[in-house]
């Protein structure tokens, strides 16, 4: 199950309310596809396609930014799903003020990740059962 659009947005805006930094959830090409600066949406990540081709943490400090197009300064973490590289998720700020905040959002979409396949796969039972 890869991070989309629909739902990766649904998650950017429900963790916002309860954490007052940018977040933007990345595919598994680099490709924001949810943020809550929505001017974001669409672009390449360069942070968030290392991370894609590594499947480790990308830090990025201020002086890191020339090494990385469309970045800013922040944590950028792989989301697992399954087993498998599913998404990135990065939040903006000086990485020494976010990185346990970056933790527990990767951890909280990984959750929301895995309640959606739950829920897709309690559904398909339950048609199976009814046919």
């Amino acid at each position: 199950m890869n991070l989309t659009e629909s739902p990766g947005q649904e998650i950017i805006d429900r963790l916002s309310t309860y954490i007052d930094v940018p977040i933007n959830l990345m595919n598994p090409k680099g490709i924001i596809i949810a943020s809550t600066n929505k001017a974001r949406v669409h672009h390449l990540h360069e942070g968030a396609k290392q991370v894609a081709s590594t499947q480790a943490p990308c830090t990025i400090y201020p002086n890191d930014l020339q090494n990385y197009k469309n970045t800013q300064a922040g944590v950028n973490l792989p989301v697992f799903h399954r087993g498998k590289l599913t998404g990135v998720v990065g939040l903006t700020r000086h990485p020494d003020d976010v990185t346990q905040a970056a933790g527990m959002t990767q951890g909280s979409v990984e959750i929301t990740l895995d309640q959606i396949y739950l829920q897709r796969q309690a559904f398909y039972e339950e048609r199976q059962w009814i046919q």
